[in-house]
C-alpha cells in the first residue's frame, strides 16, 4: 500500500511549494548549494555562484527560516560557514531545477574551490572534489583525486571505501593505459589482501 501512494512525489510536490515562497536570490542561491553537495559552504556559493556576500546571508537566512537548510555549529573550512540540507528531497529538487548547461562548469568550479579551501583538510574532501571533476569530464584529475582518496580508506581500514574508489577509478581510465589500470588494480588487490 506504501509503494502505491508515490509518497516521493507528494514529498516533491510539498518541497516545490516551500521553494516557491523564496525570493529568487534564495532560489538561486539553493540551486548552487545543491550542486555543491548535501553539505555546502556559504563561501562557496558565493564564489562559485557569482552572488555577492550580503545577498548569500540573506538567502541563506531566509532558507533557514524556512526549514530548508540548517547551519552546522562547527566548520572544517577556516572562515567559511557550513550548511546542509534539511532533507535529501530538498537538495534532489533545487539540483534538478539547476541549469543543465551550466552544471558541468559548476562542478568543476567547485572542484577548484575545494582544492584551494581545502588545504589543510584536504584528506576530508578527496572523494567529493573527485566526484565533482569526474561530473565536470575532467576524468584524468578525477582518477588521480580517487586514488588518494583510496589510498586515505585503505590506510584506514575502509576498505569498501577504498575498493570503491579504486574501482571508480578503473571505469574512468582508458583501456590503452595500461600503466595506470595496472598500478590500480594492484592497489585494489592490496586491499582485498587484508
Amino acid at each position: 500500500a506504501l509503494e502505491r501512494t508515490h509518497l516521493p512525489d507528494l514529498i516533491r510536490q510539498v518541497v516545490w511549494q516551500r521553494l516557491a515562497h523564496l525570493s529568487p536570490t534564495a532560489q538561486r542561491v539553493l540551486q548552487w548549494a545543491a550542486v555543491l553537495g548535501p553539505v555546502f559552504w556559504d563561501g562557496a556559493v558565493e564564489v562559485i555562484g557569482q552572488v555577492p556576500r550580503e545577498q548569500v546571508e540573506a538567502a541563506l537566512q531566509e532558507s533557514i527560516d524556512q526549514e530548508l537548510i540548517v547551519e552546522r555549529q562547527a566548520c572544517a573550512l577556516a572562515g567559511q560557514r557550513e550548511y546542509l540540507f534539511t532533507n535529501p528531497t530538498v537538495r534532489e529538487v533545487n539540483f534538478e531545477s539547476f541549469p543543465a548547461d551550466l552544471l558541468q562548469d559548476a562542478h568543476r568550479q567547485t572542484a577548484a574551490w575545494l582544492i584551494a579551501h581545502g588545504e589543510e583538510q584536504i584528506g576530508e574532501y578527496l572523494g567529493q572534489i573527485a566526484e565533482h571533476l569526474e561530473r565536470a569530464g575532467e576524468t584524468e584529475l578525477a582518477v588521480i583525486y580517487l586514488c588518494q582518496a583510496g589510498e586515505q580508506s585503505a590506510a584506514q581500514f575502509a576498505n569498501a571505501e577504498a575498493t570503491g574508489c579504486f574501482g571508480r577509478a578503473l571505469r574512468l581510465t582508458p583501456q590503452d593505459d595500461l600503466e595506470t589500470r595496472y598500478l590500480l588494480l594492484r592497489k585494489r588487490e592490496k586491499v582485498y589482501g587484508h
